[in-house]
């Protein structure tokens, strides 16, 4: 065997672990670096080579550093392997190739890079500083770097491209290959940018208000956001505002159906209000009713009035869940003054039979005692007739004294039954004044707003700090209730108050604005805090859940956040709030969106 050779390990193993060793090291595989590990990990000494092998090695590992493209690796395998036989001449030939494919590189490349470097430059002074272009051929040149004819093709891809975009009367005029410097062309490419610029996000503007603004109003009418997705669709593919002749056409038929489809909304809310104010005014209501339900229903049409607006639906909703409150309460004690009244009418009808019935015998009785009087002339017998005909009358006297007693007690009865529903009519109406508290949920009632909200504005104006309003409302509660009832309903926002009341500070008010809506004021808050408070109410909504029947539900809420300003009114914080609700339903369920004031709070 070969002294050269390892005796005692197989060459195959050998192989595999200097292959190994290499891959793991990344150490090139040079014909010389492999070598040298092969003998290593063999434990014996490598081969003296002739300098001409060890300098075509050194030609092959300079090659590999020099990052050449792929089409000149087969070039450097052949040198390698005829280096390997020390075929010399297959060394000058492969090599030879190798300098020639280089020399035609040229020659292959989609435009010189003389001509492609003045087209670049050209579309430069056409575009301006387009930060967008910059990062494009930025992009490209880090990407191919070390593969001169790819990025050859990927500049002059995107030379096209920009030169595209660029109308041609706008390309600076040229005589004899030459730019006319006299001329006004770089004025004119720059009002051209600005143009492109202004048009671009005159763009973006229509494809939002047609995404954001119109397509959530045509919820039922899916033909119509068909439409208006195509359009979108080929608004975006539009790259000069001259190309906008169909589009206007397109988009001012769905103005048209907008138009309509507000008018029949508006129309469909009058009359909905017409009917409930007909309802309250022309139901049948009894004289002598309660002058403070009166006074309620007026209140009603009261905030019913054109123009409707948000708070004054929730102050007419308020109204009528107090009055549907108190006739519950009323309810039962009516029920027993009624059953006392009839019991009172049934006595009367039974004691007057009795006395009916008393009086017909006593008739009898009289006709009888007159026509033995008439037949008897005795003293004795007439004084036994007078005798019976007194105990008779003193029997009719004891049963008419009986039912008249019996009357008046009940009389009693009912009057009492009366006296107690009117007394609880006076204290539901005093307590209704007075109590501050939603008796379903605990939090602070719709009431209870305007008082609450005037005490937190004086002490924000006397303070000089900040006062955040949070509009919470309740995700898919409809639903919800429609599938478990409303009585899971009405636990689902009781539960959801007792939570918020968890998080919430002692000085903080959380009020029921709507049917599932709630409002909490945070004094001396900022608005990043009273985000990370709604926040951390979410998180704490994924920990304690609610159980319904055994059901674990998760509830969520969609918020909006906002500062309150010293010189605004109630209703205008609440509107933005009310919007920031709205886009925190855009963004998804369980969201938190924050509107800023437009004007600085008091600090």
């Amino acid at each position: 065997m070969d002294a050269n050779r390892p005796e005692t390990k197989n060459p195959i193993w050998i192989a595999r672990e200097t292959l190994k060793h290499l891959a793991t090291q990344r150490i090139a595989p040079t014909p010389d670096q492999y070598e040298s590990i092969y003998y290593q990990i063999a434990g014996t000494k490598p081969p003296e080579h002739p300098a001409s092998l060890t300098l075509a090695n050194k030609l092959v590992t300079t090659l590999h550093a020099l990052g050449l493209p792929q089409e000149a690796s087969r070039h450097i395998v052949d040198i390698n392997l005829a280096a390997s036989d020390q075929n010399w001449t297959a060394v000058a030939q492969s090599l030879g190739q190798l300098i020639l494919s280089q020399g035609m590189l040229d020659r292959r490349l989609e435009q010189p890079w003389g001509e492609l470097l003045l087209m670049l430059w050209d579309t430069r002074t056409q575009s301006g500083s387009d930060p967008i272009r910059r990062e494009q051929l930025t992009d490209a040149v880090r990407s191919f770097a070390n593969r001169p004819e790819r990025l050859n093709s990927e500049i002059h891809a995107l030379v096209k491209r920009w030169q595209d975009e660029t109308p041609a009367s706008l390309v600076p005029a040229t005589v004899n290959g030459h730019t006319d410097a006299a001329g006004t062309g770089l004025e004119v490419i720059e009002d051209h940018s600005l143009a492109i610029a202004f048009w671009r996000q005159w763009k973006a503007l229509l494809v939002s208000t047609l995404r954001d603004g119109l397509i959530p109003r045509l919820a039922t009418h899916q033909h119509w956001i068909t439409e208006i997705e195509f359009i979108i669709q080929r608004i975006e593919t539009v790259d000069q505002p001259e190309n906008i002749d169909w589009l206007e056409k397109r988009i001012r038929q769905c103005w048209i159906h907008m138009a309509l489809r507000v008018d029949q909304e508006q129309r469909l809310i009058d009359g909905l209000v017409n009917m409930l104010d007909l309802f309250i005014e022309h139901t049948s209501l009894p004289p002598d009713l309660d002058p403070w339900i009166l006074h309620q229903l007026e209140l009603i049409r009261e905030n019913l009035k054109t123009p409707l607006a948000l708070h004054r639906i929730y102050d007419a909703e308020s109204i009528l869940k107090e009055l549907v409150y108190q006739q519950g309460l009323l309810q039962h004690t009516l029920a027993e003054a009624q059953q006392t009244l009839k019991a009172m009418i049934s006595l009367f009808l039974e004691r007057l039979g009795i006395v009916t019935e008393a009086t017909g015998e006593f008739q009898e009785k009289i006709d009888h005692y007159t026509e033995r009087v008439k037949q008897t002339d005795q003293a004795v017998d007439l004084k036994l007739i007078l005798e019976k005909l007194m105990e008779d009358t003193r029997h009719m006297q004891l049963d008419m004294l009986r039912a008249r007693d019996e009357l008046i007690k009940t009389r009693q009865q009912a009057d009492a039954s009366q006296q107690r529903v009117d007394e609880l009519r006076h204290h539901l109406r005093q307590v209704s004044e007075q109590t501050r508290d939603d008796r379903l949920t605990g939090a602070l009632s719709h009431r209870a707003l305007v008082e609450t909200f005037n005490e937190e504005q004086a002490q924000m104006m006397q303070s000089g700090k900040p006062l955040c309003l949070v509009l919470l409302d309740v995700d898919n509660l409809s639903e919800l209730s429609s599938e478990l009832g409303s009585q899971a309903g009405d636990d689902t926002l009781t539960h959801l108050v007792q939570i918020i009341k968890t998080v919430i500070r002692q000085d903080d008010s959380v009020i029921r604005y709507g049917s599932e809506e709630f409002l909490i004021l945070l004094p001396d808050t900022l608005l990043s805090t009273a985000a990370d408070m709604m926040r951390r109410l979410q998180r704490e909504l994924t920990k304690r859940f609610f159980m319904s029947n055994n059901n674990r539900l998760l509830i969520t809420f969609s918020a909006g956040v906002t500062q309150y300003l010293a010189n605004e009114s109630r209703e205008q914080a609440l509107d933005r709030a009310d919007y920031a609700v709205f886009l925190a339903r855009k963004q998804g369920k369980n969201q938190v969106a924050i509107i800023e004031a437009l004007e600085s709070p008091v600090i």
